[in-house]
């Protein structure tokens, strides 16, 4: 896991949130006299999320929301996308007192169906969050106004109508369910992780190939057979109900940053949803005898679609995507201009149908060309300027230099005669123009219909949703759709025949492109999740061989790369991996502890039955257990040396209580008839 993550105790703001002044003194001196005594104080606030969240900022959670499946046993967690999140603010206000145990703003609440029966999340404005004059038994955040004694106060920019979410919990459930502030400093911790095998996109605080990642876990641990609601509460001005120095109301209103739901039952896990994944080809099993005369067409990735011809008349016709099941390299394959879509159209004596792929991707390519009015004007001015200067006219230069001095009254004076023009300079697209075709070329903003002309082909035999599909790319739908793109620019045709074979051989290689399609809900649940794929000799696809890598739908990751895949490895995302404990063979449970180089101990774990380390409901006792692995750590490591031995902060504790990362391999064939 070393090569994966670093888990960091935290990464702490230069300055968290809140207001400052700074007086600034600067005395000018002449041989050691005083002549002038300068004076500026300046006041500033520093601001952060506060009482919302942008959904930007949650990278993932888990338990996944909205899902069924076996959590039992586990910790609740949420990953940011931003390191510092967690430590941006104090519960204070105050800068942090305890900069080797920084403690978050923030906690992680986990509530089942019948606790949540009475409760309701919702919508407030901040007056009536704050407001401690209320006469309705209803314990608030100590926050004032910007008037305020409190130390805690609003800022300039944030007005009283400001709305927030909101929840107000019992006085016994706030105790009951709230982390104590001990146990808050191991609940917070950073993750550098290599983001070179998980969809880019998303990833906000990056540095090369390192995605930063800060988590916030919650302390109870999760029951079989209930339904839960994770909820991320803020816990700025609670300072003094943590600390049980005020009384508390009947109910406590608590400012709600972030909530999902979840149900913990049967047995569907990562690691059960990946056995599920079934690897298929490109195709469709045709439920037809063998050897029928549809039967090569549904193998190789066609689909029969309803046709309107321009003349009205309604016919069937085959269709298929980019990705298909048959092996083809991009070598040797002719670029085709066509005129138009029609031109493209292949009547199929066979069946009779005509064979409307080409022309569909030709005309796709056209109408997101002119739907792109920086590319469209690009192209077309592209087009229409003269020649730069090669020492010889084209006829279109000399028609339009022609034209401009008629205009002017001037006399017509040509310096070369039309017919001995010869344009000999390569003329390259403006780059706006490239990175559009580059974009096309790699399938980017196609829509889904194109690419998966039926849903059945990404699901396997028996209906399962969980499949890796496998394909080959067509390079003749590439180039179609890329003709379609520049069919604006038709008078120079070699200029554009040869750029566009260029583009294509940069993205592609014009060799043998492989990919696949991992429809799961691995890809919804788990975010993040580190897929590699390698080729026929072993070596790893790196991310010179990606063409395109990221979820195109929230349950569809494509993968699509130069060179032939062999295999494809699917890991747990290790910003995301599962945090708790076991049930043992007493009914109940254990934790074992990790040796410093990562491997488990099978003689020393500690079992969690004794009411500070597992309180009733299921609320783990976190500084106390937390102390507990400490001291077992020390003993399986008693070999380092003392002075090797660090602080058991967050870190240490996430380290311990963090499950290994699940990972499995598929092996893939590709079917080579063509």
């Amino acid at each position: 896991m070393e090569e994966k993550t670093e888990i960091v105790q935290a990464f702490l703001p230069n300055l968290v949130a809140g207001k400052y002044t700074v007086d600034i003194k600067h005395d000018v001196k002449h041989k050691d006299e005083a002549i002038q005594k300068v004076r500026k104080i300046v006041h500033f606030g520093v601001d952060a999320a506060r009482f919302t969240l942008n959904s930007d900022d949650i990278y993932s959670v888990y338990p996944p929301a909205n899902t069924t499946g076996q959590y039992t046993n586990h910790l609740a967690h949420i990953v940011f996308n931003r390191r510092t999140l967690p430590w941006e603010r104090t519960i204070d206000g105050e800068p942090p007192k305890n900069q080797k145990l920084p403690m978050p703003w923030m906690a992680l609440l986990l509530l089942n169906g019948e606790e949540m029966k009475d409760l309701k999340i919702e919508q407030r404005a901040l007056t009536d969050v704050l407001d401690t004059n209320q006469e309705d038994q209803v314990s608030r955040p100590k926050i004032g106004d910007k008037n305020s004694a409190l130390s805690l106060k609003l800022m300039e920019w944030e007005t009283d109508d400001q709305k927030c979410l909101t929840i107000d919990l019992t006085n016994e459930q706030y105790l009951k369910y709230l982390p104590l502030k001990d146990d808050l400093t191991y609940l917070a911790h950073s993750k550098k992780v290599t983001i070179d095998h998980k969809d880019p996109n998303g990833v906000g605080d990056v540095e090369g190939s390192i995605g930063y990642f800060s988590v916030l876990v919650g302390n109870r641990l999760i029951e079989n057979d209930k339904s839960y609601t994770a909820i991320v509460v803020s816990l700025e001005g609670h300072e003094a109900y943590l600390d049980k120095k005020e009384v508390i109301e009947d109910h406590v209103r608590m400012v709600v940053l972030a909530n999902w739901s979840f149900n913990c039952y049967g047995q569907k896990s990562f690691e059960s949803l990946l056995k599920a994944i079934e690897v298929k080809n490109m195709t469709l099993k045709p439920s037809l005898q063998s050897g029928h005369i549809l039967e090569k067409y549904i193998k190789n990735s066609y689909v029969p679609m309803r046709h309107q011809m321009r003349n009205g008349a309604k016919n069937i016709s085959w269709y298929r995507g980019p990705f298909v099941t048959n092996k083809q390299g991009f070598s040797g394959v002719e670029f085709i201009k066509f005129l138009c879509s029609d031109s493209a159209l292949y009547y199929d004596t066979n069946t009779g149908f005509l064979d409307i792929s080409i022309a569909s991707a030709w005309e796709l390519g056209k109408i997101m060309a002119l739907n792109n009015q920086e590319f469209t004007k690009a192209i077309v001015a592209w087009n229409n300027d003269p020649v730069e200067s090669t020492g010889e006219i084209s006829p279109q230069t000399i028609k339009k230099t022609e034209l401009i001095q008629w205009l002017n009254g001037q006399e017509i004076k040509l310096a070369v005669s039309p017919h001995q023009s010869n344009i000999t300079k390569y003329r390259e697209f403006p780059d706006v123009v490239k990175k559009y075709l580059m974009s096309l070329a790699r399938l980017e903003g196609i829509p889904l219909s194109y690419i998966i002309p039926d849903l059945k082909y990404i699901q396997s035999e028996q209906g399962n949703p969980e499949s890796l599909v496998m394909f080959s790319l067509d390079p003749r739908w590439i180039f179609a759709l890329l003709d379609g793109a520049v069919c604006l620019s038709r008078e120079l045709l070699t200029d554009t025949k040869t750029q566009v074979e260029g583009i294509i051989n940069e993205v592609y290689g014009f060799d043998f492109v492989s990919g696949f399609l991992l429809h799961s809900k691995l890809v919804s649940g788990w975010r993040g999740i580190e897929i590699k794929a390698f080729d026929k000799g072993g070596e790893l696809l790196d991310n010179s061989k990606k063409v395109r890598f990221e979820r195109i739908t929230p349950d569809i990751f494509l993968g699509i790369f130069q060179g032939e895949i062999s295999k494809i490895t699917i890991t747990q995302p290790y910003e995301g991996l599962h945090f708790g404990v076991k049930d043992n063979a007493t009914q109940t449970f254990e934790k074992a502890i990790k040796t410093n180089d990562g491997k488990i101990s099978k003689d020393e774990k500690i079992e969690l039955k004794e009411f500070p380390l597992l309180k009733e409901g299921m609320i783990l006792g976190v500084s106390k257990f937390a102390n507990s692995l400490k001291d077992l750590s020390e003993k399986v490591n008693k070999e380092l040396k003392p002075e090797t031995n660090q602080e058991f902060t967050s870190a240490e504790f996430a380290y311990q209580m963090v499950d290994s990362p699940i990972e499995y391999s598929f092996h893939i064939q590709y079917n080579n008839k063509r």
